[in-house]
């Protein structure tokens, strides 16, 4: 374990920062002079690292940082998606409690404390990059951010890199003050799209083989009426696809195209002498449904 305690896991702030909202507890008490730094995983299955578990490993870069850091192995997502989720990583509170659920419910109400005011309260300079609207200040995710950067709607498979110089310039010339940031990695989401070389990476064949009829159901009427979206919606990107092997193993590709950005960004607080200052925490929010319980991607 190196002298400076680098966290590796999905959702472990939720402990950690629910005790130190629960007293208001100034952050040295927690992270003695510290800066704090989250890195969220937008839909990335726990199963699909090789730290816990996945052989071969699609994610080495993220491997190696769990190998000299703290890995929480029962750690469990709040919600199934985004906004609820990150709304209790962000107030240490679950989503019965911080009210954002979706729907009418959608912005997380000002009355509740975040990790971001917690932090600036006590002097921390607060910065965030995000990659999707839920996160930014139309849902009330703003709270105690001096800045959230600016969200680009564009190619899911590679928000990131649309803000990641961005990242790399705050990390060389960061704030006199501690700080905390939040950086928000979007690209595993559906539709599963990596850039090359990750593009079908993990998989060999023809996608649309007329030998193949596993994905009929995505538009079936079963699907259609389980569903809140039209399948063509959800589904659209995978028009004519007949093997299931492929939509998967593409997931798979788009989380190691994730892991490339991971290492990258790690590599940065290295080289910027930032991350012997740092406390890093690496998050999930969520997994991906890849055929259970009925629902795909």
């Amino acid at each position: 374990m190196s002298a400076v305690m680098r966290w590796r896991c999905s959702f472990v702030l939720v402990a950690a920062v629910g005790a130190a909202l629960s007293c208001s507890s100034p952050p040295d008490d927690v992270f003695p002079g510290k800066n704090l730094i989250m890195i969220g995983l937008d839909t990335v299955r726990a199963d699909h690292l090789g730290v816990y578990g996945m052989t071969p490993s699609p994610t080495p870069e993220i491997d190696a940082i769990a190998a000299e850091s703290v890995l929480f192995e029962r750690a469990y997502s709040t919600a199934s998606w985004t906004l609820p989720s990150f709304a209790s990583l962000f107030t240490g509170l679950l989503p019965s409690e911080h009210g954002s659920i979706g729907g009418a419910q959608s912005k997380l109400p000002q009355g509740r404390l975040t990790l971001a005011e917690l932090l600036k309260a006590h002097g921390y300079a607060t910065q965030g990059y995000v990659a999707v609207d839920w996160l930014t200040d139309a849902f009330d995710m703003d709270q105690g951010f001096d800045s959230l950067g600016t969200y680009v709607k564009g190619k899911v498979s590679v928000r990131y890199e649309q803000y990641e110089k961005e990242v790399h310039a705050f990390l060389d010339s960061p704030p006199s003050e501690p700080y905390f940031l939040f950086v928000h990695i979007y690209d595993a989401h559906a539709p599963y799209r990596p850039p090359p070389p990750f593009d079908g990476m993990y998989f060999s064949g023809d996608p649309k083989s007329p030998e193949k009829s596993s994905l009929e159901v995505l538009f079936s009427e079963e699907t259609r009426q389980r569903s809140m979206h039209p399948p063509e919606t959800l589904y659209g990107w995978l028009e004519g696809v007949t093997d299931i092997d492929y939509p998967i193993s593409q997931y798979k590709a788009g989380i190691s195209y994730l892991d490339r950005k991971v290492g990258d960004l790690m590599a940065r607080l290295r080289e910027s002498g930032q991350l012997e200052r740092s406390v890093v925490a690496i998050v999930g929010d969520h997994g991906e449904h890849q055929t259970e319980h009925g629902f795909y991607f």
